[in-house]
């Protein structure tokens, strides 16, 4: 473990930038947890795996978020 100046946080701007890496950090977990456990889904995986050769083959629609939103309203 790198060796660090704790005192440092001490000082306000450096506490606050600390704490928005350490935020940004755990978002960005947080998000990997999340992949990890829909590509652990098998029955997803294989309708991902189908979607994305769709996709190449040029089979596939294309649709915004929004577009995709009202469509499954």
């Amino acid at each position: 473990m790198a060796n660090m100046n704790y005192k440092l946080l001490e000082d306000p701007r450096m506490a606050r930038k600390a704490l928005q890496t350490l935020l940004k950090t755990k978002e960005e977990l947080d998000d990997f947890i999340d992949t990890l456990e829909i590509l652990s889904n098998p029955k997803f995986r294989k309708n991902l795996e189908k979607g994305l050769i769709e996709a190449h083959d040029g089979k596939a629609i294309k649709l915004s978020g929004e577009e995709l939103r009202k469509r499954f309203k």
